[in-house]
């Protein structure tokens, strides 16, 4: 509430004068209420120091039971709007609409009042938020309420929001509960004897609105409900031609409804509260709807669209195939209102898919029957169609190869594991490059490794079998004897073999076993063994080494080399005779630089340093080398570089 002190002197003089008073068929208007239209009143313009109240002009008997539900506008300022609105019950007067803090309600006794304030009024306690109370006898303290304060709306706090707001009154005579609900949602509620407590045992009262506003305002309103709505019991308010639709009366009133007019859009009417009705040809039809109100209001209209369907039409072609391959499957069903939305398939009498395309995989082969069933968005139903199509065998078949060798043909094996067709073609992908026609080809590989081979068979009724795969390896068979060595009579010696499965060393001579991969040899003089060695596909090779017997050793540096180019004595390196281990060679030049130095028994110098030629002149060399007698050579010497 927002008004002055002084407001409380200009209620006491306003309840005492009779306003100068605006009577409708059944509303009595005071002050500076005005009917907006035949349902719908302004209680308070949007200026200072208004009141004004709308009563009816029938008295209600409290012994029965009533269910009002309005529409209520507290308008649009929030923080200097005021001051609210209350739904009063009194049986004396209706004259009453005060200024100020009162609302209107302020000393009016006997009386109970539903308040909405929409102003913090601090000498009444109000709290800080826009509120709902059930008060009594005119006090406006909330210090004296039968129910509240609390927040008018259950979500917000301001309700001076430009919109309208639902407010529902009820009372139950039998139990004396008083309730008011506040956007759908019960706020306040009290039981109380009204009749015998409040009002005397008085039960004929007056029923109506009150506002007022003071030093602040708000434009404040309210409707008795009148707003209709209905529903079908079809979802979507869609149905399918030749059904009964079933209109349910869904409209919100301040009070019972009077009469109700329907127009289903077909040129047919009914008065009936919810009507039943059958349209005779598919369409989009509007349905109209207007009620009156027991005041004699008549609401706007209400418009919606009810969509009749008809029954679509299932087709669809499919055609024969090898099975192993989904048949192609075209759907031709047609509708003329409305939309297909769901397919029902069956094959051989069993629910398969509910899409409108479906794959029909792993079907055995032979003759099958598939039927379809399709609805509309609206729930029309189509007859069953059904289509009778063939699923030729395709051969079976299996393949089988071993694994091979490089260079060596490799044989591949194709066998028809059924009898259900002949088989009139081969065709196979042998990963080498090459395809054959072949029931049983061969094919050669030029390099090891692993090779995917596949082959497919075509049947007198022209389908393809699956492919057969099978994965083979080639190898190749690579011999390793071991590098040329010398040996110490009489000294046992084993030898190292790798590149096959299976062994042989040829002669047999001086070996412990010459089908061992590592066999022991004693020899008394030189020896050259031959090994041949078979891998597990059976693919073979040969390898020789040289076994040579140690009779002593030596090491020879050349004086002098001439690297220049003329393809003679190009490095300088050192000759060895029975030696096993060259530690080190190195060359100084006459600086002491170290300017060359290898443990490789076959690497010498070239006289270039960095790229670079060196001049003639003595160089100085040292080794360092071991026998196969564990003999240690260290040597020092010279040499002359000559260009």
């Amino acid at each position: 509430m927002k008004c002055l002190p002084i407001c409380l002197l200009i209620l006491a003089l306003l309840c005492c004068a009779v306003a100068a008073n605006t009577q409708t068929n059944t509303y009595i208007l005071n002050g500076s209420a005005r009917q907006d239209n035949c349902n719908c009143y302004t209680l308070t313009n949007a200026a200072n120091s208004q009141s004004g109240s709308v009563w009816n002009s029938s008295k209600i008997n409290l012994n029965n039971s009533f269910d009002f539900t309005f529409d209520v506008y507290l308008g649009c300022k929030d923080d200097e709007g005021a001051d609210g609105i209350v739904f009063i019950l009194q049986p004396l007067s209706t004259s009453i609409g005060a200024a100020g803090q009162g609302m209107g309600f302020y000393g009016v006794t006997p009386s109970v009042g539903i308040a909405i304030d929409t102003w913090k009024n601090i000498d009444l306690n109000d709290p800080y938020f826009d509120h709902i109370s059930i008060q009594f006898n005119g006090k406006s303290d909330h210090l004296y309420d039968l129910a509240g304060p609390v927040q008018a709306s259950g979500t917000q706090i301001n309700i001076e929001d430009c919109k309208w707001h639902t407010l529902r009154i009820i009372w139950e005579a039998s139990t004396h509960w008083l309730r008011s609900y506040f956007d759908n949602v019960l706020r306040v509620q009290v039981q109380v004897d009204l009749i015998g407590t409040i009002f005397h045992n008085y039960p004929m009262l007056y029923w109506g609105f009150s506002a007022s506003t003071g030093a602040y305002n708000n434009l404040q309103k309210f409707c008795t409900a009148l707003t209709p709505s209905f529903t079908t019991h079809f979802t979507n308010n869609a149905s399918c031609v030749g059904n009964s639709v079933l209109f349910q009366n869904k409209s919100r009133s301040f009070a019972p409804l009077r009469d109700h007019y329907w127009d289903f859009g077909d040129g047919t009417t009914s008065n009936a509260n919810e009507p039943a009705h059958i349209y005779s040809a598919p369409g989009l039809y509007t349905v109209k709807l207007v009620e009156t109100g027991l005041d004699g209001c008549k609401s706007d209209t209400l418009s919606k669209v009810i969509e009749i369907g008809d029954y679509p039409v299932a087709d669809f072609e499919i055609f024969d195939t090898c099975s192993g391959t989904p048949p192609r499957i075209t759907d031709r069903s047609s509708l003329k209102i409305g939309a297909i939305s769901q397919w029902s398939w069956k094959l051989d009498g069993n629910i398969v898919f509910e899409s409108q395309s479906p794959q029909l995989a792993n079907v055995p082969p032979g003759n099958h029957r598939l039927e379809l069933i399709v609805s509309s968005n609206d729930g029309c139903a189509s007859s069953a169609v059904g289509r009778t199509f063939s699923l030729r065998p395709a051969p079976v078949i299996s393949v089988q190869a071993a694994n091979g060798c490089v260079n060596v043909p490799v044989s591949f094996r194709a066998d028809q594991l059924d009898t259900a067709t002949i088989i009139t073609n081969w065709s196979w992908r042998l990963d080498n490059g090459e395809k054959s026609s072949l029931q049983n080809p061969t094919a050669t590989y030029n390099h090891p490794g692993y090779y995917n081979v596949y082959a497919t068979a075509t049947g007198d009724n022209g389908c393809v079998s699956d492919a057969a795969t099978i994965p083979i390896f080639i190898n190749k068979a690579e011999a390793n004897a071991g590098n040329d060595t010398v040996i110490i009579r009489n000294q046992p010696f084993q030898l190292q073999a790798s590149g096959g499965v299976r062994y042989n060393w040829s002669p047999a001579i001086g070996l412990n076993n010459q089908a061992f991969a590592n066999p022991v040899v004693l020899l008394q003089d030189d020896a050259t063994y031959t090994l041949s060695v078979t891998t597990a596909e059976g693919c073979e090779d040969e390898d020789v080494i040289n076994i040579k017997i140690f009779r002593g050793s030596g090491i020879k540096v050349p004086s002098a080399f001439t690297p220049n180019n003329d393809g003679l004595n190009e490095t300088i390196k050192p000759s060895f005779t029975g030696i096993k281990k060259l530690d080190h060679f190195s060359i100084y030049n006459r600086w002491g630089q170290l300017i060359f130095s290898s443990n490789d028994f076959f690497k010498g110098w070239n006289g270039m340093l960095k790229g670079i030629k060196q001049p003639t002149g003595v160089y100085v060399w040292n080794l360092k080398a071991i026998d196969y007698a564990g003999k240690t050579y260290i040597m020092t010497g010279t040499f002359t570089l000559i260009r």
